[in-house]
């Protein structure tokens, strides 16, 4: 019986301790910190070799790096939403000129009432920010029910006519929003 114990001990250690990824940390007064953590909600929650956890909120950092493995990494950054009081932590797909943020979030739908099996599926968010800018804006999600994505990725890019007509051509649909950031900054700067 101990060694079930000391078994299972040992796999929730193991798994609690699995989730905190290296990071490195860019704070708002230019200070770098590499440490082990993770993301959760607005917050950071990271941990220094000999010394305590700490947990500090995102609108204090100007961006989080977490490396996966060598060639892996993901950076994570937080702004205000325009057209709202909200602000979020955003994961950057795209830098540049025009950068491309996403949040994702889990739904679920149990199509057989109570006791059957529900279906996971994933929500992605996709925002922009042009670099003047601090806020990023809304263009639409991968949800088939999306409002006026082509109304307001056209707005969005206004300034450059040929991306704009290719948008409404329908050369490029919701599910070519990086295509679209990318295309304006390789063509429309």
């Amino acid at each position: 019986m101990k060694k079930i114990i000391l078994m299972i001990t040992l796999i929730l250690c193991q798994l609690v301790n699995s989730q905190m990824r290296t990071l490195e940390v860019q704070f708002k007064d230019k200070t770098i910190v590499k440490a082990s953590g993770k993301i959760s909600g607005e917050f950071l929650k990271y941990k220094l070799p000999n010394s305590k956890k700490e947990k500090v909120h995102f609108s204090e950092i100007l961006s989080v790096t977490i490396y996966f493995d060598e060639d892996k990494k993901t950076i994570y950054k937080y702004f205000p939403i325009k057209n709202t009081k909200k602000s979020k932590v955003f994961e950057e797909i795209i830098f540049g000129d025009v950068s491309l943020y996403m949040t994702t979030a889990k739904g679920y739908n149990n199509p057989g009432g109570a006791g059957m099996n529900r279906i996971e599926y994933i929500i992605q968010n996709y925002y922009v920010r042009r670099n003047e800018f601090n806020e990023v804006t809304h263009l639409g999600s991968n949800q088939i029910f999306t409002k006026d994505f082509r109304k307001v990725t056209s707005e969005y890019f206004k300034d450059c006519a040929i991306l704009v007509e290719k948008i409404n051509d329908k050369h490029f649909g919701k599910r070519e929003i990086e295509e679209i950031v990318t295309f304006y900054n390789e063509n429309c700067n």
